[in-house]
């Protein structure tokens, strides 16, 4: 588990009320794996105090051969996520992660 100050790539609506952020985080993105998640600091204030925690949606992007970034994909429901959803590019969020026991997803062989 990381701690670290990730810079924002893009953040944008997909529809109304849920958006994909992708983050410049190689500290997460190279030991993440599917299944684990990262715990998001929406301000840099106390408010609102708690972080959340954010499901990784995909790591690396398309023209990446070392994984640098990370995808989260989240509903904006709340104050928190409101505050992420406002988020622009150049800016930056800590972050904490990965958590979570993830999982292998290489397919098994039948015979």
């Amino acid at each position: 588990m990381k701690q670290t100050r990730a810079t924002i790539v893009s953040n944008s609506p997909l529809m109304p009320g849920v958006n994909l952020m992708w983050l410049d985080a190689p500290e997460i993105a190279s030991v993440a794996i599917p299944g684990q998640f990262v715990f998001a600091r929406c301000s840099d204030t106390a408010d609102p105090f708690l972080r959340r925690p954010m499901s990784i949606h995909r790591i690396g992007a398309p023209d990446e051969d070392e994984p640098t970034k990370l995808a989260i994909l989240y509903g904006v429901f709340g104050s928190g996520t409101g505050l992420l959803s406002k988020l622009t590019p150049g800016q930056s969020i800590d972050l904490m992660g990965p958590h979570g026991n993830g999982f292998d997803i290489r397919p098994e062989s039948r015979n």
